[in-house]
């Protein structure tokens, strides 16, 4: 009988040294949890000072130049920094790391980008975006597309303060995505041809969307508009 006690005693004794071993686990892996949690927010929050310190040294020196041409090359430079930034930032805060969507991240990235250019102050933005999941690789590409597009617009399409509308919009069309990027400015001159690398943000546009499967195609009715399909199944 007592041999018996003896045994439930030393099980019981067993029990609850496993159980506070596995306690004192679950604490340890909550609190490597936590530190690696800490971590991954300062890692960004860093980043994400860093890329806007760039931003806005590259802002300010625009603004302080008196030829247009370089001015507008540090604004677009500037700009090109903010998309990538603005991925960075949607995708950090997103359930998923591997995607994310279009909704989320295409108006947010026009309304920085139309924000960094003095004369964005006379547009209005039109945005229409389906909720369509994007990798994140793919998006990093149409970021910067976005970018160049709607730079252009308000480079040229709008001049002597001429207000007007850039619209972005998204839709699923079966297994492609189709995003389009339009002005309703003074428009284009025939014989202009985006993918011709007379200009190093059209033509980086080209190369770009072939980069992610698509196919980009120019309009002239009613200002100028981008419409790039690509796969997204």
């Amino acid at each position: 009988m007592n041999n018996d006690h003896s045994r439930v005693a030393e099980l019981e004794a067993a029990l609850a040294s496993e159980r506070e071993a596995r306690i004192a686990l679950e604490r340890r892996l909550e609190s490597l949890v936590a530190e690696r949690e800490l971590i991954l927010h300062e890692v960004h929050h860093r980043i994400k000072n860093n890329m806007s310190t760039i931003v806005n040294l590259l802002s300010m020196q625009a603004d302080s130049l008196r030829d247009r041409t370089s001015a507008d090359i540090l604004r677009q430079a500037a700009s090109r920094i903010k998309s990538m930034g603005v991925l960075y930032d949607k995708l950090y805060r997103s359930d998923k790391i591997t995607d994310l969507s279009l909704r989320n991240y295409l108006p947010s990235l026009a309304e920085e980008v139309i924000s960094l250019v003095p004369s964005g102050d006379h547009v209005t933005l039109k945005t229409s975006v389906e909720d369509i999941a994007i990798d994140a690789q793919r998006l990093s590409s149409l970021g910067i597309v976005a970018n160049e597009l709607i730079f252009n617009s308000l480079k040229h399409a709008f001049p002597d303060g001429r207000a007007g509308t850039i619209t972005v919009a998204a839709r699923r069309d079966g297994n492609e995505a189709v995003v389009l990027f339009a002005d309703d400015g003074v428009g284009i001159p025939e014989g202009y041809d985006a993918s011709s690398g007379a200009h190093f943000g059209l033509s980086l546009v080209a190369g770009l969307v072939a980069q992610i499967g698509g196919t980009i195609e120019l309009s002239r009715e009613g200002g100028t508009s981008y419409e790039i399909r690509f796969p997204i199944e």
